[in-house]
């Protein structure tokens, strides 16, 4: 067969496992497979006939060709000829397949065979991957007000498919059966060898959860760090040991043996909070990293004023947000040569959620994803939510490639240092660098520019200062220095400051302003003269030094409080659920709950408890 003006053939194989049962393939490549040491070359069409006897095709729907199975594919599940093989006949006599040596002998039964015929064409895009995190629902018709889930039936997940969804998660043989043969994606433990010629299996886990975020939770940021690069290895590192051969290692059932195959899964997806953090997780190994969007109009990783005051800022929009978040994915993925996506959550805005998917597919997002739990991310919100996306998907083609690198101006922060609205992670925000501009100064001129460049309509990535973004094709780098000044390559053509921007002194008192206390005091620090917060202070010498401590002086903002709650598991209120525990109701941190409870600089982390019922086992261990 002719195709793009190259001569391709259609070859055919058939396989009989140990019980009796055969499957088989039908390839269109450039050779036969044991006709030629260099393999098969380009495939061009991929049919599989399972065990069962359905034929399906592989098709990527981007290109219209060959959608190839994820897992080494042409090296372990096709034959290939040894090296040394003799071709009698023009066919190799000795070769491997699975795992296991393949040998040419003479025939003394009939071989199998299969027919290819009326296969079902899955067209895949791959491009484009769409879903939620489980394959359940909240059930709205539980016996009680208290939120609680079941799988979803086949026809919801039908309706899930309708909506756009091309990415499901099943738990079950049964819950397989509904996704295997569509087109959409499915993640699960492989059968061998079955699942290992599916091109719409997506191999190991969905994800790897928030490693960012877990860093700062397991208390693995190092001590009393010098430098920010020390933060962003102990990142790297924790990325990393996620990907160890150990940890993907697949491990097959029945008895399987897998002779001298390798079979271990692709890294994994890194789904995490902290966007900012997505250059150092490429670096450690993530091919892509999906943000937990929790989009609002501040907070949740949008916190504008932490670094430039509370004033100036009210005219941003959300617009801004998305590209100034997005940008932290899109620059590290086009940096390391990987895909990026974003999610939605409960917590977020729900009239943002629908906007910021579109603004990330137009990026060039790789992967839409659903935080699936109620009540703000039920069941019929994420189909609502998938329609309208891919509603616009359907108006909108794009080009993903050419959307991944439409940032036409680069912004880099110095080398290791991770982003964070107090500065730059794991340094004080005020703590001055080793090129003498503070922390917070350094990342607030980077995400200045990100904010220039938004409302210019200019798209912009964010980037790492390293040598790999030289090469980057950006129309223009803007280069942070650790000494608070900026290299912009090719400078900028016109003024970047506001437009009427005035600044004037008013020498008048202002009337909040305290007067001073004249009472006594128990201590008095000596003024000395020349000094700063990070200077040398040996000229302090005969200053009367006291040592604070929490026991003696009391540090009320940064109070621990420990208390042991027993608890009763035989009563199923007090079990662990995703709002409740033992007693106790709690909601993930936002900005109307850091005001009510007075609370600063959570960054929208952790979670507060907001009512204890009577008599749980945390009243009666005093939890209030």
């Amino acid at each position: 067969e002719l195709v793009d003006g190259h001569q391709m053939v259609w070859w055919e194989m058939a396989a009989k496992l140990r019980d009796g049962a055969v499957f088989g393939v039908r390839i269109l490549s450039e050779h036969v497979a044991m006709t030629r040491p260099d393999g098969i070359g380009r495939i061009e069409r991929y049919i599989y006939r399972d065990t069962a006897g359905k034929v399906l095709e592989y098709r990527d729907a981007a290109t219209g060709k060959a959608l190839l199975p994820p897992l080494q594919f042409k090296q372990s599940f096709l034959p290939r000829p040894a090296y040394d093989a003799a071709y009698d006949g023009g066919f190799a006599s000795a070769g491997s397949f699975l795992g296991h040596v393949l040998i040419r002998v003479p025939r003394h039964d009939e071989p199998a065979r299969l027919t290819f015929e009326n296969p079902v064409v899955l067209n895949l895009r791959n491009d484009l991957i769409i879903g939620p995190n489980g394959f359940h629902r909240e059930d709205p018709k539980a016996p009680t007000k208290a939120e609680k889930y079941r799988p979803c039936t086949q026809e919801e997940v039908e309706a899930q498919m309708a909506a756009g969804m091309n990415f499901f998660a099943p738990g079950s043989n049964e819950q397989l059966s509904w996704v295997i043969d569509k087109p959409v994606f499915f993640h699960m433990t492989p059968s061998f060898p079955d699942t290992f010629y599916r091109s719409n299996w997506i191999a190991g886990p969905m994800f790897i959860d928030e490693p960012s975020v877990r860093l700062g939770w397991s208390g693995d940021i190092p001590v009393k760090t010098t430098g920010p690069e020390q933060v962003a290895e102990a990142l790297r590192q924790r990325v990393a040991s996620h990907y160890t051969v150990d940890r993907r290692r697949i491990k097959l059932a029945n008895n399987v043996d897998p002779g001298t195959l390798d079979l271990d899964y692709p890294n994994a997806v890194s789904w995490d909070t902290d966007y900012w953090s997505a250059w150092f997780q490429y670096a450690a190994g993530a091919p892509a990293v999906v943000h937990e969007g929790r989009y609002i109009g501040r907070g949740y990783g949008w916190e504008p004023e932490q670094l430039f005051g509370a004033e100036g800022l009210e005219n941003l929009t959300n617009e801004d947000q998305y590209h100034c978040l997005l940008a932290f994915l899109r620059g590290a993925a086009r940096a390391f040569g990987g895909d990026w996506g974003t999610s939605v959550y409960p917590e977020g805005d729900p009239k943002m959620r629908v906007p910021a998917l579109i603004k990330a597919y137009d990026m060039g997002a790789r992967y839409l994803w659903f935080w699936t739990f109620a009540p703000n991310m039920s069941y019929d919100v994420e189909l609502e939510v998938s329609r309208a996306v891919s509603k616009y998907v359907a108006d909108h083609p794009r080009d993903r490639q050419a959307a991944s690198k439409a940032g036409r101006v680069g912004i880099a922060l110095p080398p290791g240092h991770v982003f964070s609205w107090s500065g730059t992670w794991g340094m004080e925000r005020e703590q001055r660098s080793r090129g003498g501009a503070s922390f917070g100064d350094i990342s607030a001129a980077a995400m200045w520019e990100g904010i220039l460049c938004s409302r210019k309509g200019i798209p912009f990535d964010f980037l790492v200062d390293e040598p790999r973004i030289r090469d980057l094709g950006y129309e223009r780098l803007v280069i942070v220095r650790a000494d608070g000044n900026m290299e912009v390559v090719p400078p900028w053509s016109e003024t970047r400051a506001a437009k009427g921007l005035e600044l004037s002194l008013d020498g008048g008192s202002a009337p909040d302003i305290s007067k001073r206390d004249d009472g006594k005091t128990d201590y008095r620090a000596e003024r000395a003269a020349d000094i700063t917060v990070d200077g040398n202070l040996n000229d302090w010498k005969d200053a009367r030094w006291i040592n604070l401590s929490m026991k003696q002086h009391g540090f009320p903002d940064v109070t621990d409080a420990q208390v042991e709650i027993i608890n009763d598991p035989s009563q199923d209120r007090w079990k662990m659920h995703f709002t409740r525990y033992m007693g106790m109701t709690f909601e993930q941190t936002n900005q109307q709950l850091e005001d009510k409870y007075v609370l600063e600089n959570t960054g929208g982390k952790g979670v507060i408890v907001t009512s204890v019922e009577p008599d749980s086992p945390a009243a009666k261990a005093g939890v209030l």
